[in-house]
């Protein structure tokens, strides 16, 4: 997997101190009048920050934004991005601490092939890899918190202050948040996380609730750098040299809207319309509930068309389609809910890590609605979604029950004795609870190698 360089992370080690200090000597001495201006704490996120992410040492590369605007003025991209980093990667680069490979390509928006331009990619010398990093020795950089509040200026999300109304309206969620998520990562500090056979580190698990349009009330999901890996990959995690499983409330948003409606029932899947692919409606669907077209509410066929591929026409139809079927929420299509939604979902989220954090005390890897877990703790999560459903969408057993048939789970294929676990760990009748026996099973479904091209990112990089 490839990652991107983001400043995340600091460390206190004595190996990478001294190598931060000793490249801000050895660049002091490289020029012909001697900045005032240190680059040792830069540097030392930049080494953390690779060491982090890189998980291949066999060639260690990683994707690096360097364009300037990232780093200066309104555009600059967060806190982390300052104009000491861009230095320093640029010493780096000019240097051979940082060498560029060919190829700065992905591919996939939405369902559909579509290329987009990415920062390059470069390979790490061995120079700046600390081998054995101990752990315990990296921090978040002091300049991030937990909370992102972005806003998008001509494309690009930036991130910004969190406003003086907002940290008095919002002083609960902002304490909570940066208190668990403090926790989360002390949690997981001392998870075994496995893709396959590769091991990662499990501060790539560290996570940021994200808010968007500048304010604390749109958005909030949670996001970290292991999420970036292909779904496919996603089954051969395992955490703690345990297999998992990911379940997922199906189609939430749906669910969440005739739930919000009174009075309106929802038939069938939300996504099922004939004449379409299933995934090509979801895409649709989304984009209808995202997309905010005015006061009239206008079209969203274009860019439905533009995102799933299918001719215009045919997006119009289906735009039509989705309206027809949803008759009973169609009100809030094409309104821009979308972001308000999340918002709801990353609460229930928010519920579910408190559960598995302070009361399980068990690892989760969160994926937006949905999580990952050992399959230990199928019923946990289960139980946890079941109360953090309730709690925030404060509905009673009846509406729950009926969401909850919409849960979605995703795995590796099992053996028949750790199939039937999960299964009564789903439907509520799990009566054996015997750790020598879940062990046996467990110890049935030994690790499997995640094939590579699951691992291999979505940008094109050379072979040399």
């Amino acid at each position: 997997m490839i990652n991107y360089l983001n400043f995340q992370w600091h460390s206190h080690s004595e190996r990478v101190a001294q190598l931060a200090e000793q490249l801000n000597e050895e660049r002091q001495n490289s020029l012909y009048r001697k900045s005032k201006i240190s680059l040792t704490a830069a540097l030392n996120s930049i080494i953390t920050t690779i060491n982090v992410l890189v998980d291949d040492a066999r060639r260690p590369l990683i994707a690096i934004p360097i364009n300037r605007n990232l780093y200066f003025g309104r555009s600059r991209r967060n806190p982390a991005y300052t104009s000491e980093a861009n230095a320093a990667l640029l010493w780096l680069i000019n240097n051979g601490y940082l060498l560029k490979v060919e190829g700065r390509k992905v591919i996939y928006i939405g369902n559909k092939p579509t290329e987009k331009t990415t920062p390059f990619i470069y390979e790490v010398s061995p120079k700046l890899i600390v081998d054995d990093l101990d752990g315990t020795s990296v921090v978040r950089n002091p300049l991030l918190g937990y909370i992102d509040v972005r806003i998008k200026i001509k494309k690009q999300k930036i991130s910004v202050e969190i406003s003086d109304d907002e940290k008095l309206e919002f002083t609960g969620l902002i304490r909570s948040t940066n208190e668990l998520l403090k926790d989360y990562d002390d949690l997981m500090s001392k998870t075994d996380v496995v893709v396959g056979t590769r091991q990662i580190n499990p501060l790539q698990t560290s996570l940021t609730r994200v808010f968007s349009q500048g304010t604390l009330n749109k958005g909030g999901r949670f996001y970290c750098s292991l999420q970036n890996m292909k779904s496919k990959a996603r089954p051969y995690i395992r955490l703690n040299k345990e297999p998992t499983v990911e379940i997922d409330f199906s189609a939430i948003h749906p669910n969440m809207l005739y739930d919000m409606t009174d009075n309106a029932v929802l038939k069938g899947d939300a996504y099922t319309i004939d004449g379409f692919d299933r995934a090509d409606v979801k895409v649709a669907f989304n984009i209808m509930l995202n997309r905010d077209g005015g006061a009239g509410k206008s079209s969203s066929a274009r860019s439905i068309a533009r995102n799933t591929g299918i001719k215009y026409k045919d997006a119009q139809i289906l735009e039509q389609a989705i309206l027809d079927k949803h008759s009973q929420i169609s009100d809030y299509f094409n309104t821009g809910i979308g972001l308000d939604l999340q918002r709801i979902d990353s609460d229930i989220m928010s519920h579910i890590l408190e559960y598995f954090v302070h009361e399980f005390k068990r690892p989760i890897l969160p994926i937006h609605d949905s999580a990952v877990v050992s399959v230990r703790d199928v019923e946990n999560l289960r139980l946890a979604m079941e109360a953090a459903y309730r709690e925030v969408m404060l509905h009673d057993e009846e509406v729950l029950s009926k969401t909850q048939k919409a849960i979605k789970v995703d795995s590796l294929p099992f053996t028949s004795g750790l199939d039937a676990l999960i299964q009564q760990s789903l439907d509520g009748s799990l009566t054996n609870y015997d750790r020598d026996y879940w062990s046996e099973q467990i110890t049935d479904n030994g690790s499997v190698q995640c094939p590579e091209d699951y691992l291999v990112t979505d940008i094109k990089v050379d072979s040399k």
